[in-house]
């Protein structure tokens, strides 16, 4: 059988060339025959040879077929073995370079300073095609930042240069794009295509290290949150004190009064007072959002509006039709919003435009949020300001950290906490020359809006008996001096037992309260939580109103979910309270917008 090797080229006839090589001896000993030993003619010695002669050719060209084909056959399975490890180091080369070119860290293998192999992976981190890495110097693939990073010893075309071995060592590359990256380095030494080599593994840790950084803020946060409640609840006892007492003094001064004018001034020094220590209070475990649902595009615009009073600057909106609604506490959300929109304005003094944009996006599990998966409203608010360096830009919310002068450094730090209370994040990008872009994400909520309720322009009159539980004197005393003064009978306590000894022994007695306003937070004694379930037990028409300044609990928000009817916030106006009792006692003239 003819049979052509397409490796070789060469034609495997052993038959065939046993035949030739015996038929080449043939002629041959004949040709001796008659020219050493004169035996006849050349063509008798070829064609008619005596019998010994005969069978003597014959044994010699058997044996030169038989080992001629034992020679081919040799050789043919050498060639098909040569063949087969040919073909299964091609597959193992070609399985090899898919799962390399798979892998999700960089790999490359360096030979006297040259890159020889990179992977795709390497190919993302660096911002350079694989051809541009292969053949080239290693300084000029792993590049580092001087201005980032001083010390030689930690570049990365060192760490693959100096043939030590390396295991997890963190430095910083500089991308073709100019975008600093962190990096993890890797290194191993090899043998590639028979030479020494070595090989670096080269992972991007720059998300880990932004999630690290989320963390460690949100540590900074609680830690400030625990000062920060602990002073908000002793501050908001003092302010319902000072606050309660300006209300007072406002009923029984007329506005033509010099001294009213000074009244007014003190007063607006407490709301002042009382702002700053909600600004803390976001801080803190408690604090929780009171949240309701609101129009997106209606809050943002009256967000804006209301920052932007008396400014050269104006907002300029791109939000979409079917923009989702959110579900916010709309006096920390506005809060939170005017702290950007105010930054923004101050980054113009010159007059510019802020660009407020909106849509609703999905965030995935890919997308290396620190968010739950889910439907979010995604707000950016974009100046053309001169942009912030980039060895602030990683400071911003850090509570008491600011560039700019005049300024307690409280703002952007309130308004990370703010959106992380509401479940949302925040984040900035800015370049210098171009300006900042601030991003936030809120949960979309598919709820229906509420009716807004009117703020009380008036004192309602009451009639009844309110029960006040408060740790405090001072609070109880000026409570009862309010509700004294808007028609109530006032009897105190100051924990939760003798709350509920004193509900217990009006109820026998006939003379049962028609509201409770009850303090959540009773260092070392019943707080209002506990208290409001035994005395659902006792009545359970019972009238409560939950008043605290903090919580570590969301009562606040939640109120009906605990066994409450309302909620004030301290400290408070006698208006506000007016107004709650009023409502409360009589649900019926309940008080809203329709």
């Amino acid at each position: 059988m003819l049979k052509k090797d397409k490796n070789t080229n060469i034609i495997d006839l052993p038959l065939l060339v046993g035949i030739l090589c015996g038929a080449f001896y043939w002629i041959l000993e004949s040709m001796v025959h008659v020219f050493l030993f004169h035996k006849g003619t050349l063509m008798k010695q070829i064609f008619t040879p005596d019998s010994h002669e005969i069978w003597m050719r014959l044994i010699v060209i058997s044996s030169i077929i038989i080992f001629g084909g034992y020679a081919q056959f040799i050789i043919n399975r050498r060639r098909q073995m040569e063949r087969e490890l040919r073909k299964a180091k091609e597959e193992a080369d070609t399985k090899y370079l898919a799962l390399v070119n798979q892998a999700k860290d960089g790999i490359i293998i360096v030979q006297e300073g040259l890159c020889k192999f990179a992977n795709q992976a390497m190919a993302d981190i660096t911002g350079l095609a694989i051809e541009e890495m292969v053949n080239r110097p290693v300084q000029n693939i792993l590049v580092s930042d001087d201005k980032v990073l001083r010390d030689q010893r930690y570049k990365p075309c060192c760490l693959l240069a100096d043939g030590k071995t390396y295991s997890g060592c963190e430095t910083k590359l500089k991308r073709k794009d100019g975008i600093i990256r962190d990096i993890e380095v890797s290194t191993a030494s090899i043998q590639y295509q028979g030479e020494k080599a070595i090989m670096g593994i080269i992972r991007d840790v720059s998300e880990r290290h932004n999630m690290e950084k989320e963390v460690l803020k949100a540590q900074k946060l609680e830690s400030l949150g625990i000062l920060a409640g602990g002073i908000a609840h002793d501050f908001n006892n003092i302010l319902v004190s000072i606050i309660g007492s300006f209300s007072l003094l406002k009923l029984s001064i007329k506005p033509k009064d010099k001294s009213f004018e000074a009244l007014i001034r003190a007063e607006k020094a407490a709301f002042q007072a009382r702002d700053l220590v909600r600004q803390l209070l976001t801080f803190s475990q408690g604090g929780a959002p009171i949240k309701q649902t609101v129009s997106t595009p209606k809050f943002l615009k009256e967000t804006g509006k209301f920052s932007l009073r008396g400014s050269k600057v104006r907002c300029e909106y791109s939000l979409p039709k079917d923009l989702l609604q959110v579900e916010i506490d709309e006096r920390q959300m506005t809060q939170a919003v005017g702290n950007l929109i105010i930054n923004a304005d101050q980054a113009m003094p010159e007059g510019g435009i802020i660009k407020v944009r909106a849509e609703n996006v999905k965030i995935a599990p890919k997308d290396a949020l620190p968010l739950k998966e889910g439907e979010y409203v995604k707000v950016s608010i974009q100046d053309q300001g001169p942009g912030i360096p980039a060895k602030y830009l990683q400071r911003i919310f850090d509570p008491y950290f600011t560039p700019k002068e005049r300024e307690r450094g409280l703002e952007l730090a309130t308004t990370y906490s703010i959106m992380k209370k509401h479940g949302g994040h925040i984040t900035a990008e800015s370049k210098l020359g171009v300006g900042t872009t601030f991003s936030f994400y809120l949960p979309a909520s598919h709820k229906e809006i509420p009716a807004k309720r009117i703020a009380p322009k008036r004192l309602y009159a009451g009639k009844g008996k309110i029960l006040v539980m408060d740790d405090e004197q001072m609070v109880r005393e000026m409570l009862a001096e309010m509700l004294s003064c808007i028609g109530y009978e006032v009897e105190l306590a100051p924990d939760g037992d003798e709350a509920i000894e004193a509900y217990r022994s009006a109820q026998k007695s006939g003379h049962i309260f028609d509201a409770v306003i009850m303090d959540l937070t009773i260092p070392g004694g019943m707080g209002g939580q506990e208290a409001i379930k035994k005395l659902r037990t006792i009545d359970p028409g019972i009238k409560a109103i939950v008043s605290s300044g903090y919580s570590h609990d969301p009562v606040m928000s939640e109120f009906k979910q605990y066994g409450f009817d309302a909620v004030l916030a301290k400290p408070y106006q006698i208006k506000e309270l007016s107004e709650t009792l009023y409502t409360v006692i009589d649900g019926s003239k309940e008080l809203c917008l329709k």
